[in-house]
């Protein structure tokens, strides 16, 4: 069910929104609908990070998988290389390069992802 929404009017001093229903002829049939708490507080903010060398890019990537549990390494040295070289130091990038990776390495049914797997993630 749509509806058509207009800010309420003096009778309402919450700062909401009304909807009417698309069958009401009158705004009067409206229904008070009370912003959520999250629209109210939400706060932008904009933060420089430097790339990460490549020693922190692995790392990264390590304490990543070992935060999920896994105590092996899972990337090949090649497959590591390729996901830094490709990320251009971007955590952003690295996060969804080795995920591509490895879902990649999953469907194929290899246990370890290979930089056949990576280049596949960045073609995508």
């Amino acid at each position: 069910m749509t509806s058509k929404e207009l800010l309420c009017t003096a009778a309402c001093t919450n700062r909401c929104t009304c909807a009417i229903p698309p069958s009401a002829s009158t705004s009067s049939t409206a229904i008070c609908v009370p912003p959520s708490r999250t629209s109210i507080q939400s706060i932008t903010l904009t933060i420089h990070l430097d790339g990460l060398s490549k020693e922190e890019s692995l790392r990264y990537i390590d304490g990543r998988l070992r935060h999920c549990g896994n105590s092996t390494p899972v990337l090949t040295k090649n497959a590591l290389e390729l996901t830094h070289q490709a990320s251009a130091d971007i955590m952003r990038d690295i996060n969804a390069i080795a995920h591509g990776a490895l879902m990649n390495a999953y469907l194929g049914g290899s246990p370890q992802v290979e930089a056949e797997h990576v280049k596949a993630a960045i073609k995508r």
